[in-house]
């Protein structure tokens, strides 16, 4: 089994809070809906090296040694991980997300 962290900017109209709130969006279903192809327009592209050199330096090891996979597209990254290391690779990567500016939340 393995959990999903999807990584996204919201789209300019939908950046204040206010907004979000009035269309009576919860981040939980818009991850869902980024992660499965249904919410580009809840959200922008972004600058995602900035975001992967953190991951790379939080998680030094080898790509292929990680228990996680990192699958960037152009308006999200979801980070794939097994259900055994979830509490220890999102508990890093989701405030590094937030630390730059982005949003993050298990889908």
């Amino acid at each position: 089994m393995t959990a999903n962290l999807v990584i996204w900017k919201w789209a300019e109209d939908l950046a204040d809070a206010k907004a979000r709130r009035k269309r009576k969006l919860k981040v939980s279903e818009a991850a869902e809906l980024i992660l499965h192809d249904s919410g580009d327009v809840l959200t922008s592209p972004f600058p995602q090296q900035p975001l992967i050199d953190a991951i790379d330096a939080a998680f030094p090891a080898p790509e292929d040694d990680r228990p996680f996979v990192v699958e960037c597209y152009p308006q999200r990254i979801v980070v794939n991980v097994t259900m055994a290391s979830r509490i220890e690779v999102i508990s890093v990567i989701g405030p590094l997300a937030n630390r730059l500016g982005f949003n993050a939340a298990e889908a």
